[in-house]
């Protein structure tokens, strides 16, 4: 039970902001190496309010109740059900708090919306034949059509069920458009972990930012 209490800074990533940065980067490394233009910037992440410990305790069934907005119920639903895939799949959450955690009810969240430009290649063929008329046959003239995506943002900070002691989660996830929501960040804290306001943070993959 000691181990995320007292040693959480050993599983901190960098902040949320850092994060998305250093993907923003090495996309825009990779895409100038085969000519495309860089992906959009990530937006800015929402800010989440955290609510004091014994609150949680004790208000849990009525902050369950009234923690997340009619309008991100679905993408609080799926992130949820991102973050419990994360939960049960490490291995050093699964030694501390036990096997088959889920997701339980959620202590506050916090979302924003915005937009973001993609582009769209089509192509269309036209061949010059002696008489100066064009016939649409071999050679191809690319296009870039403007898109423009939503890009939906959901922090949580949710109860533990499951495991064998009281732990909570507060994560962060990313949705473009219609793909599957992204886990931005994920932390994990037990309840010494929380009187002191520490975080077990997960290894997450890094967030891919269509072009």
């Amino acid at each position: 039970m000691l181990l995320l209490a007292v040693v959480p800074s050993l599983f901190l990533l960098p902040t949320t902001v850092s994060s998305l940065s250093t993907t923003g980067n090495n996309n825009k490394n990779n895409n100038s190496f085969f000519g495309l233009p860089p992906p959009p910037p990530p937006p800015p992440p929402p800010t989440l309010k955290s609510i004091p410990l014994p609150l949680k305790l004790a208000g849990g069934l009525f902050l369950f109740r009234s923690s997340v907005p009619k309008q991100d119920e679905a993408l609080c639903d799926e992130l949820l059900a991102e973050a419990q895939r994360i939960l049960r799949v490490d291995p050093l959450i699964s030694m501390e708090l036990g096997l088959g955690l889920e997701a339980g009810g959620v202590f506050s969240s916090s979302s924003s919306r915005s937009s973001s430009s993609s582009s769209l290649s089509s192509s269309s063929s036209s061949r010059p034949i002696e008489n100066g008329e064009e016939e649409t046959e071999e050679k191809k003239v690319e296009k870039e059509e403007p898109v423009v995506l939503i890009v939906r943002q959901l922090l949580l900070e949710f109860q533990i069920n499951g495991g064998n002691s009281w732990a909570q989660c507060r994560c962060h996830g990313l949705k473009i458009g219609e793909e599957d929501i992204q886990m931005v960040s994920l932390g994990v804290s037990n309840m010494d972990a929380s009187l002191t306001g520490g975080w077990a943070e997960v290894t997450l993959p890094p967030v891919v930012m269509m072009r």
